[in-house]
């Protein structure tokens, strides 16, 4: 046997053990992975005499379909992305590598090497996969945290930026509010305005952007810091009061702010009784032995670096005199009403008994 035919047969051979089979084999597929921009080169079967290669179809979205891309060593000039292409390796000892530079997503798909050796058809199919660069998504928020001020319009921004040229790949940016989609594009920003609430703060925004590029969609999640003036409430909802004279009164008033309450405090026409310093919170209004000149409005003020806000109450004092004759009217009204029940009992009897003596007198 001369080194010829010796030299095919291990060609052969290497050919049906790589991979765990035939390159000839309809089912292998060497995948291969490459970033955006770069290049790869495609390797045939060495010692060829004959050589083509196809590949994805620009006219169909399938990327299985099959298109001439080189045939004896020349590129097929009608490609739309010729330019991308090149038959390389080393002719004289029959080496036809395809050679793809500048890879976008058009030359992402399936590729297919006709070879022969001798009178010998083999196939080698390659399935390329464009990887692209990270794609970089951006917010307006600051270290994942965005201020804005109750009642005053904010904007929330999302931002993607890519190396894809236009209409070569499709993006979806998305924009999340507590998981409900409040925006969404396939434009590369999003700006959503709206006018917060203090009810707003600490709520949560996200951007995501979604890609058949990425494996995993691009997340960047926006903390809400509203700041807000002090809501000021009582520990009891009435607007007005009623305490006996003489007895201990409190009432505790609550500020609920951001940034936190600085200054909180009972006043009473214009003048201070009560401030609280170092728990800005709360105050309680206290009164011992509470009077009739206690009587009167009081009001609950708190003040952060928002601003501030104030709640009044009214405090009425039933004095003891007036506890007395209310005493008193009550026993009058009790005899009156003992009275007239006696005397409407006998009555009753009266003429029960009347009745009686008058049948008896019939009997007879």
């Amino acid at each position: 046997m001369d080194k010829s035919n010796l030299r095919l047969i291990w060609i052969v051979i290497a050919i049906w053990t790589t991979k765990g089979g035939s390159r000839n084999d309809p089912n292998h597929i060497t995948h291969l992975n490459a970033k955006y921009g770069d290049q790869v080169i495609l390797k045939c079967l060495n010692n060829t005499n004959a050589t083509s290669w196809d590949g994805p179809s620009s006219l169909s979205s399938n990327m299985y379909n099959e298109t001439p891309y080189a045939v004896d060593g020349q590129i097929v000039q009608q490609l739309p992305n010729a330019n991308n292409f090149m038959v390389v390796g080393d002719i004289s000892v029959g080496e036809y590598n395809l050679k793809i530079v500048n890879l976008t997503q058009k030359e992402e798909g399936y590729y297919k090497c006709n070879a022969h050796i001798g009178n010998t058809p083999f196939e080698l199919r390659f399935l390329l996969k464009i990887k692209a660069r990270p794609i970089h998504l951006s917010t307006n928020a600051e270290n994942g945290s965005l201020v804005g001020t109750a009642g005053d319009q904010m904007n929330i921004t999302c931002r993607v930026r890519t190396e894809l040229h236009e209409n070569e790949t499709k993006i979806y940016l998305k924009m999340y509010h507590n998981e409900y989609i409040v925006k969404q594009s396939e434009n590369e920003l999003i700006i959503h305005s709206f006018i917060p609430e203090s009810i707003n703060n600490r709520d949560i925004f996200k951007c995501v952007v979604e890609s058949v590029m990425l494996d995993v969609p691009l997340r960047e999640i926006i903390f809400l810091e509203i700041e807000y003036p002090p809501l000021v409430r009582f520990d009891r909802n009435e607007q007005n009061l009623t305490v006996n004279e003489g007895t201990d009164f409190s009432l505790t008033c609550f500020a609920e702010s951001n940034p936190v309450t600085t200054e909180i405090f009972w006043e009473t026409n214009g003048i201070l009784i009560k401030r609280e310093i170092e728990n800005n919170k709360n105050v309680r209004l206290n009164i011992v032995n509470i009077k009739r000149h206690h009587e009167g409005n009081y009001t609950c003020v708190a003040k952060n670096e928002v601003g501030s806000d104030k709640k009044t109450v009214y405090i009425r004092v039933l004095c003891c005199q007036v506890q007395t004759e209310m005493t008193q009217t009550s026993v009058i009204v009790s005899i009156s009403v003992i009275i007239v029940v006696s005397i409407l009992v006998g009555i009753i009897i009266f003429f029960t008994k009347a009745k009686l003596k008058k049948k008896r007198h019939d009997t007879r």
